[in-house]
């Protein structure tokens, strides 16, 4: 409950930062409702069960000292450069929603092994990596609202990959069978109105290949 603790702190001190920041109120507000929303998930009971798993901190932690030995991290150094007049909320969902199904596709995958010899609760095998209430999507545009609350300052790629796979102590990744994983997504939808897509990317293109797609993007000042 360590990181929990730390995070909270940092959320307080970002809530003040946001509002003596030269942005909109319309950024402020988005700001303000995912970090909202993160508190009160914090603030579950059952918070400690959650965290309680097999790709928890301590996994986590030892992973990231290989992770950053790695050829994806080298890549992830690329800057991201907004233009002052786009929205923050456009920035974010738009880089959450396209970057999650893409880049940090790969990155879950990569960093979260799966060594085929851990059977879901059911007892088949598990083989599919399963977020919770906070899709892999929402995890993305929350790393981005604590690192990067104004985007039109640049910010390397790697500290919101940093924050991203932090956030997963928090929110553990869970190994399920296919069966069970279509089971859970239709309960979350059920119970939150909220869609996992992180069943629906189709994209094939490498690691190296996404993040020069991202930064061609940006260099056009096309928006994600």
């Amino acid at each position: 409950m360590e990181y929990a603790r730390k995070v909270k702190e940092e959320i307080k001190i970002l809530r003040d930062k946001i509002l003596h920041m030269d942005i909109s109120e319309e950024c402020k507000n988005y700001n303000s409702e995912i970090l909202s929303k993160f508190e009160s998930y914090l603030s579950r009971e059952d918070l400690p069960s959650i965290m309680d798993s097999e790709w928890g901190e301590k996994y986590i932690d030892q992973q990231y000292e290989k992770y950053i030995k790695t050829k994806s991290y080298r890549l992830a150094t690329t800057r991201l450069i907004y233009l002052k007049n786009t929205p923050v909320k456009e920035c974010h969902e738009n880089f959450g929603g396209w970057a999650s199904s893409s880049v940090y596709t790969n990155l879950i995958q990569s960093f979260f092994k799966n060594n085929n010899k851990i059977l879901c609760a059911c007892g088949e095998q598990a083989c599919e990596r399963c977020h919770g209430v906070y899709s892999r999507p929402d995890i993305l545009r929350l790393a981005c609202v604590i690192e990067w609350p104004d985007p039109s300052v640049p910010i390397e790629l790697k500290k919101i990959s940093k924050r991203f796979i932090m956030l997963h102590k928090l929110m553990p990744i869970t190994l399920k069978c296919k069966k069970c994983h279509l089971l859970e997504s239709k309960q979350i939808v059920k119970s939150h109105g909220e869609v996992c897509s992180h069943n629906k990317c189709k994209h094939k293109l490498s690691m190296k290949s996404r993040i020069k797609i991202i930064v061609k993007l940006l260099e056009n000042k096309l928006r994600i």
